[in-house]
C-alpha cells in the first residue's frame, strides 16, 4: 500500500483501538489515501476468498528504504476456515492465492 507519513516502523499493537488511531491520525495527516486504499484491499481480498476468509486484520505498518521513497509495506493477518470441514493444504493455497491476485488487482504488490 503506498503513502506517506514520518513513522519509520511499528510493532504488534496491543489492541485494535491502538491500530485505529494510528490509521485514524495517518488518515488526518495524508488526506484519508492509507486508510481508504487498506480498507479497499481488505475488501477485495475478502470478495475475492469468500465466505472461507473468516477475519482479515492488518498487523504490521512499515515504512523505509526496503519498500521505495512514498511507500508503505503492510502485513495482514489472514484467518481460513471451511464452515464444514477442515480445509486441505491444497486449499489453503489457493485461498491465500486468491487474497494475493485481489491485493495486486487493487495495486499492492507481494513483499519478500
Amino acid at each position: 500500500v503506498s503513502g506517506g507519513g514520518n513513522i519509520s516502523s511499528m510493532k504488534w499493537w496491543e489492541s485494535e483501538n491502538d491500530l485505529y488511531k494510528f490509521m485514524t491520525d495517518l488518515d488526518k495527516a495524508k488526506g484519508g489515501k492509507f486508510v481508504k486504499d487498506t480498507m479497499r484491499l481488505m475488501d477485495a481480498m475478502r470478495k475475492k476468498c469468500g465466505v472461507c476468509l473468516e477475519d482479515i486484520r492488518l498487523f504490521d505498518v512499515f515504512r523505509g528504504i526496503q519498500v521505495g521513497p512514498g511507500r508503505k509495506s503492510a502485513a495482514f493477518k489472514m484467518t481460513f476456515r471451511h464452515p464444514e470441514h477442515t480445509l486441505t493444504d491444497e486449499e489453503i493455497v489457493t485461498l491465500t492465492n486468491k487474497a494475493l491476485e485481489a491485493a495486486a488487482a487493487g495495486g499492492a504488490a507481494l513483499r519478500l
